[in-house]
């Protein structure tokens, strides 16, 4: 089989390694960026191009995009053009993927189908972080659109606030503000793959950050299993974004839990070796599976 990995760049440890893990799986795998797509000379017509190779060439595309701020339309354009070849699937598609990169369509389907989410406000002037603040006490304040946890800010109740508001609102715009919930035992990703809950950890804390993301130096504990209604609230909040290859990130509130957000393009790394090789297969297994499907298995 043939696949096509878009990756989020030339060097991303994930997306490299779903190259690897197809070539070990017997496959033929190219990794490419959005930055490589094109509209041109295909068979004596026109068509999508990926570098030089035409995108139908591929019999399943898995997609883990970079949409950049910078170059917002022009990212989302060339994955509305991989994803309306008509034979070849991509996982998943621009319309679901956009809409899972932010995390206010997030909350409001995931809302919508009843998994519990955080209270969460937009905020879109000084004033309005004071109203949140004066609400909820300890307030978290993140971009809409954002990952491994940059630019996600915690504003402590007081007098005055900090200066990252200013900072955040001159970057962003509109902001998301949402309680401090105090989660000194981290919080749990759980990955799913083709609605099945594939990898489970424990992101917990460390040092003086209260960020459970291991790209802030968070330290990661693998479940072998996860508590059966968290895998259920895990699949039920992907299913109602429409993706399949997702990570949920869930937290403890009170006696139950709430979905904090979902990433339409899960990390596995650094994990154990066991752990990101479990991921790596269960994407390209799935990606077989979509492969064989569309051939008439």
């Amino acid at each position: 089989m043939r696949f096509g990995i878009v990756g989020w760049d030339r060097e991303e440890y994930e997306s490299r390694h779903l190259v690897s893990t197809s070539w070990a799986r017997g496959h033929e795998a190219e990794l490419f960026t959005l930055d490589d797509v094109s509209w041109g000379v295909v068979d004596g017509g026109y068509g999508v191009l990926a570098g030089a190779r035409p995108a139908s060439d591929f019999d399943v595309i898995v997609s883990r995009a970079q949409l950049r701020r910078e170059r917002w339309q022009s990212d989302l354009e060339r994955l509305t053009l991989l994803s309306n070849l008509p034979q070849t699937p991509i996982l998943d598609p621009a319309a679901e993927f956009v809409a899972a990169e932010s995390k206010f369509v997030q909350l409001q389907r995931i809302g919508a189908a009843g998994v519990p989410v955080l209270p969460t406000v937009s905020c879109a002037s000084p004033a309005q972080v004071r109203d949140a603040v004066a609400d909820w006490g300890d307030t978290v304040l993140k971009p809409s659109f954002g990952w491994e946890g940059n630019d996600v800010e915690r504003v402590w109740a007081g007098p005055e606030l900090p200066d990252t508001v200013a900072r955040l609102l001159d970057r962003y715009g509109t902001v998301l503000a949402q309680p401090y919930i105090p989660h000194p035992d981290g919080d749990l990703r759980l990955t799913v793959v083709d609605d099945e809950v594939v990898l489970t950890f424990r992101r917990i804390p460390q040092g003086d950050t209260w960020k459970a993301n291991v790209a802030q130096g968070a330290r990661a504990e693998i479940l072998a299993t996860p508590p059966a209604e968290l895998a259920e609230l895990a699949r039920r909040a992907t299913r109602a974004m429409g993706i399949t290859i997702a990570g949920v990130d869930v937290m403890r509130r009170g006696d139950g839990h709430v979905v904090i957000e979902i990433n339409d393009g899960p990390g596995w790394h650094p994990l154990t070796e066991a752990a990101e090789s479990t991921m790596a297969n269960a994407v390209i297994a799935y990606a077989e599976r979509i492969a064989k499907d569309k051939n008439g298995g």
